[in-house]
């Protein structure tokens, strides 16, 4: 379990300062002006998604609950988008008038962690033998 805390935190970390500094270099190129910090954006979907592959990969000791998962997995871009709007209702929901450059620079992080999220659930949903109850 400790294995997989660690692979899980290495990876959205090496993926966290990767992708803020390709994306801010790929704004400076373009010339592209934001209001919000990007950063705060990266870390936010950073953290959500780290803790929901640690508490999905908790989940798979249970036999009943790891039969479920992908069922629980459904709702929880929708509840990440919504912890989105209230952790940032001040600062970036607040703008007014978001022009489309800052939407989709919005939802560049959100769709980045979810696909290492997604590789890291697909291997959980995939094991066969994982947890503390194995079935005969």
């Amino acid at each position: 379990m400790i294995k997989y805390f660690f692979i899980y935190l290495l990876s959205f970390t090496v993926l966290y300062f990767f992708a803020i500094a390709l994306h801010e270099w790929i704004l400076y190129i373009n010339d592209i002006h934001i209001r919000y910090q990007l950063n705060y954006v990266y870390l936010f979907f950073a953290i959500i998604s780290f803790l929901i592959c640690v508490i999905f990969k908790i989940l798979t000791f249970i036999p009943k609950a790891k039969e479920q998962l992908g069922f629980f997995y459904m709702p929880t871009i929708f509840l990440k988008i919504i912890l989105f709007f209230f952790v940032f209702n001040n600062s970036i929901v607040g703008l007014p008038n978001l022009t489309k450059s800052e939407s989709l620079n919005l939802l560049t992080p959100l769709f980045i962690f979810l696909g290492l999220e997604v590789i890291f659930l697909y291997h959980l949903l995939n094991k066969k033998t994982d947890g503390i109850i194995k079935k005969i």
